[in-house]
């Protein structure tokens, strides 16, 4: 079968069946448009700002129609297009089934997310808005790349108060953390979504630490500025293992407690002595056994510590950059 024959068979791109949850794609979009947003990745970057954590579902394309008031474009640019020669019905050529093959010169190309009914253009960007609003298109051709969005499930939305003001983070998996950068587009599609703002959980670090930390500059998840807050944690109490020395840290107590045995070891050995050590003989032998008992209890933490914790580079990869 050719590709002119296996693009006039394209299907409907999925869709939820919540009829909320189309409306709030259908008003996002316009929203969209209104504003004229563009921002660093056209519209593939404003999308993976709305909704973070969308996973390619597989490395096929699928030619499908696209319901263009649930697909960005950026068509404020391209609003009273220009016919070219030989194609002077241009909306009919633009609505033909062959612009969804890969291989056509004047293919349109983007991402569809099902689970939340939106998408964005990658090629064919200018022509969205032309073909709805000018054309009165429902549906273009184009080829697909299906992004998945995390079941409701998994996810939490938790807000939070910082001192440069009120922030809206996404939680995956009680795990993968990151700030919602434009929380008016994203709130009504993730309320839509089944998800509802949550008080910023005590079992999570203040949120101005978070934000004050170079966390947010890693790549978890998939998910540009996203942290993984599990291995964080984990980072931080071995951290706190080691170097904390308040005198609540048990390794103040088996200080103390060497030092004491230093001490004892001093007169133990100074009465065996017959006295022939001396006043200052005494003194630095209960010095050194002090200091010797002290910096044997200060390595006991260090020695019990994980092996992670001895490894170079530990708790720096692609998914976690902190240092």
């Amino acid at each position: 079968m050719d590709a002119a024959a296996e693009t006039s068979m394209l299907e409907p791109a999925e869709r939820p069946e919540s009829p909320h949850l189309r409306a709030s794609a259908e008003h996002f979009v316009a929203a969209v448009d209104r504003e004229r947003l563009e921002v660093a990745g056209g519209p593939f970057g404003l999308l993976t700002r709305t909704l973070p954590f969308l996973q390619v579902e597989s490395s096929e394309d699928l030619a499908q129609w696209m319901p263009l008031r649930c697909v960005i474009g950026m068509s404020w640019r391209w609003t009273k297009p220009e016919p070219r020669p030989g194609r002077e019905d241009l909306s009919g050529y633009l609505l033909a089934p062959a612009r969804a093959d890969r291989t056509d010169p004047d293919a349109a190309s983007g991402w569809w997310v099902p689970d939340i009914g939106v998408g964005a253009m990658h090629e064919g960007k200018n022509r969205v808005r032309y073909l709805r609003d000018t054309c009165g298109a429902e549906l273009m051709p184009a080829s697909v790349t299906i992004l998945r969005f995390p079941s409701a499930n998994r996810l939490q939305l938790l807000r939070a108060e910082a001192g440069a003001g009120e922030f809206y983070t996404l939680l995956l998996d009680r795990r993968w953390l990151t700030v919602l950068k434009d929380p008016a587009l994203s709130l009504p599609l993730l309320r839509a979504y089944g998800i509802h703002p949550e008080p910023w959980p005590s079992r999570l670090p203040a949120i101005d630490e978070l934000l004050g930390s170079r966390a947010w500059e890693s790549y978890a998840h998939g998910t540009p500025s996203a942290i993984d807050v599990e291995a964080r944690h984990r980072r931080t109490r071995a951290q706190y293992d080691i170097l904390d020395s308040s005198p609540h840290w048990p390794g103040f107590r088996r200080l103390a407690w060497s030092a004491v045995g230093g001490g004892l070891l001093g007169g133990v050995l100074t009465a065996l002595s017959g006295g022939r050590l001396g006043v200052v003989g005494v003194a630095a032998l209960t010095t050194a056994s002090v200091a010797t008992g002290g910096l044997l209890a200060l390595t006991i933490p260090l020695i019990r510590a994980p092996r992670s914790v001895w490894k170079r580079g530990h708790g720096v990869s692609g998914s976690d950059g902190v240092a």
